[in-house]
């Protein structure tokens, strides 16, 4: 990590903490929107620190709460809309979404849920969505992640979080919900790969990246009337769009 980052970081969860004492705030206490409390104060500093200094302060939660920063950043910006009517598409990646696209993605979903119910498509999308996680991450998830008594997941932490690159944390657990339900059903039909601790599979092993970013292209032109193709990454940023506060 460069000195200039690690000094800003530094800073922030300092005046961070600052914050938290003269309020009487102890760890127990902090929440989303003690981060949201805390950016007021920063009302009067450019954009631009806001970002830096909430991803300071989500690196920080994240290590307290054993999640990945993105969500906590995520679930910040959300909050700062509704309030505040302050959009930060740095901190939220559902706010680069256009509403038609927003739509497509919609239309896509509900054609997998009713024509595609516990495909490999439907499980890998259904997963993104429950657990706001990266399609590389769902794809690199083994049989032994998967906690079907508990209705949890475990989720690697990706290397470009600063957390995670400093190995402070490694994984992450996720709810499953509904999706709990999808899984068990793609599971029971799929043909695994013996050769293999992937829980998403092909004949030769574990689903790629390319054959998963065809898959979603080709289902999506198919369904959409417009022919447009959804990807992924796009997938990835709808999943921020409903997030608990």
């Amino acid at each position: 990590v460069p000195a200039s980052t690690f000094d800003s970081q530094t800073n922030t969860i300092r005046e961070f903490a600052s914050y938290c004492e003269e309020n009487g705030l102890t760890v127990a206490d902090l929440s989303i929107n003690t981060a949201v409390w805390f950016v007021d104060e920063l009302e009067t500093r450019s954009d631009k620190t806001i970002i830096g200094q909430v991803a300071s302060i989500a690196n920080l939660l994240a290590f307290a709460w054993q999640q990945d920063p993105k969500i906590i950043q995520a679930r910040v910006a959300a909050v700062l809309k509704r309030s505040h009517g302050r959009v930060y598409p740095e901190l939220n990646p559902a706010f680069r979404l256009d509403e038609g696209t927003r739509d497509q993605i919609e239309t896509v979903l509900e054609w997998m849920r009713r024509s595609r119910y516990g495909t490999r498509l439907h499980a890998v999308s259904a997963l993104m969505l429950a657990a706001h996680v990266r399609p590389g991450d769902a794809l690199m998830i083994d049989e032994a992640d998967v906690d079907f008594d508990a209705s949890s997941i475990r989720i690697r932490l990706p290397q470009t979080h600063l957390i995670g690159k400093n190995e402070f944390i490694s994984h992450r657990t996720a709810e499953l919900g509904d999706t709990l339900d999808v899984l068990e059903t793609y599971r029971q039909y799929s043909q695994a790969d013996a050769g293999t601790d992937a829980f998403f599979t092909t004949p030769r092993g574990r689903l790629s990246d390319a054959t998963f970013y065809r898959n979603i292209r080709s289902n999506s032109q198919r369904v959409l009337t417009d022919g447009a193709a959804l990807t992924p990454k796009q997938l990835w940023r709808y999943s921020f769009t409903h997030l608990d506060p």
